[in-house]
Formats: structure tokens, C-alpha cells, sequence
């Protein structure tokens, strides 16, 4: 009875924990800190998972929560492909310039014979 209770506590403890690290993602302005939430906040999640406890904890605002953090990841992902390939491009038109003559060309002096 004992272990049940503590690990029933253990688990409320790291649900918390992903809870309020699911609001800071969702809370962040910036991609960076984004991502390292939502890679702190898997490392809760996996073992979370491999308990295989009943999942009758997940609520309605919790799936519009990570519906939220799933749209902002395909916006970065299209946002990231799009740098790729503007990248890519300008890479590509680089090593197809080729100038006739780089530099100016230089005045002739020359002086008119009379």
C-alpha cells in the first residue's frame, strides 16, 4: 500500500513538473528556449510513459495545450525549411557568378602625336 502511495506521488509530482514546463514552452517568445523546454519537458514525459499508468489524467485543456505546442513546431519546422532552401539558393546563384572582369578596367594613357 505503501509504494502504491508513493509511487501515485512520485507521479503526481513529475506530472506537475511537465505541466508547468508545458506552460513555459507554450508562454515562450523565443524558438531557442522553446525547444530546450520541450526537450526538458521529454525527458519527464518518457518515463511517464514507460510506467504505463492510466492515462484518464490527460483533460480536455491539456490536449488544446500540446495542440498549441504541435502548431508552433510546424511553424518553426516551415520557417526553418524556408531559411534552408533562401540559404541554398543564394548558394547556388554564388557559384554560378562568374564576372568577365572582376576589377575595372584601367585607363589607357596614351598621348596623342601631332
Amino acid at each position: 500500500m505503501r509504494d502504491k502511495e508513493t509511487e501515485l506521488a512520485r507521479f503526481r509530482e513529475k506530472r506537475e513538473r511537465f505541466m508547468a514546463l508545458t506552460e513555459r514552452a507554450i508562454s515562450e517568445e523565443s524558438d531557442e528556449k522553446f525547444i530546450e523546454i520541450l526537450t526538458e519537458r521529454s525527458a519527464i514525459l518518457r518515463p511517464l510513459i514507460e510506467q504505463n499508468i492510466d492515462q484518464s489524467w490527460v483533460r480536455e485543456e491539456d490536449l488544446r495545450k500540446e495542440e498549441k505546442i504541435l502548431k508552433r513546431l510546424e511553424n518553426i519546422r516551415k520557417k526553418t525549411l524556408s531559411e534552408m532552401e533562401n540559404l541554398s539558393k543564394r548558394k547556388n546563384l554564388l557559384r554560378s557568378y562568374h564576372p568577365i572582369s572582376p576589377f575595372p578596367s584601367m585607363p589607357a594613357f596614351f598621348e596623342k602625336e601631332e
